[in-house]
């Protein structure tokens, strides 16, 4: 028998346009980045129109005008790599999004998400040794510091708490109680796309 190969990207693209529904933000997927074929995993950007979202989850604090969302799954690492090629991303989007190259919108418009299932051990080490470059700010959300781009947000899904306002994340924690406190507690803006995840339902 096949294995059963789950399009992990795709769904919690998904997922996130969904929750962003009727917000006052908007998401786009797989977005085409530069004139050489490369595609950022996730954009969440801001509107003017839409309802600001009461609750967000956890690390969402922290959007911005411009938010570029880089993502890794159960079986896919975050490492130093993936953290350039974010970083790529950031300084081609910000070239596209501002008036000219000499006119660059100002960094603090733009915010960078590094999104892993699984703690990144290989990026961050150890929590008892954290530089003062690295910060902890409540489970599963760390905030790494920087003189050239601001700051990345670092959220892992695994260690996120289970609270209603994390059920969006939990779907995509790996692990069979997260997955079932997002089943019960997502509320889908489109009922409909929840059979989008029933592929997660083997894992």
């Amino acid at each position: 028998m096949s294995k059963k190969v789950i399009k992990w990207h795709d769904l919690i693209g998904l997922t996130l346009t969904d929750f962003f529904k009727g917000s006052n933000f908007e998401v786009k997927t797989e977005e085409k980045m530069s004139v050489k074929t490369q595609y950022v995993d996730v954009l969440i950007i801001s509107k003017s129109s839409g309802k600001p979202i009461e609750k967000l989850p956890d690390g969402f604090e922290f959007l911005a005008d411009y938010n570029i969302l880089t993502y890794k799954s159960l079986n896919e690492s975050m490492n130093q790599w993936a953290i350039a090629e974010l970083i790529e991303y950031y300084v081609d989007y910000r070239k596209i999004v501002s008036p000219s190259q000499d006119e660059l919108l100002p960094e603090s418009k733009f915010q960078l998400y590094a999104v892993s299932t699984n703690y990144p051990q290989k990026l961050l080490g150890s929590e008892k040794y954290f530089g003062k470059e690295v910060k902890k700010i409540k489970p599963g959300v760390y905030k790494v510091s920087s003189p050239f781009i601001g700051s990345i947000i670092i959220l892992v899904l695994s260690q996120m708490s289970l609270r209603e306002q994390n059920a969006l994340w939990q779907l995509f924690s790996g692990n069979a109680a997260g997955f079932e406190y997002g089943d019960a507690n997502y509320k889908w803006h489109e009922p409909e796309d929840k059979s989008l995840l029933n592929q997660l339902y083997c894992i």
